[in-house]
């Protein structure tokens, strides 16, 4: 299943990401989170998501 939504030009830092509603704290996915599947949600806007 693959959902998209359209985001303004501006938006093009990812801001947030999660995977299965937890926060993904590292820049890289472990392929056997990604084989188990879910859902992989991106936050998109204006400037990079900082700490």
């Amino acid at each position: 299943m693959q959902r998209y939504t359209a985001f303004p030009k501006q938006a093009c830092f990812n801001a947030l990401a999660t995977l299965n509603g937890q926060q993904l704290t590292q820049p890289f996915l472990a392929q056997q989170d990604v084989a188990k599947g879910g859902v992989l949600v991106f936050m998109m806007g204006a400037r990079p998501m900082r700490k």
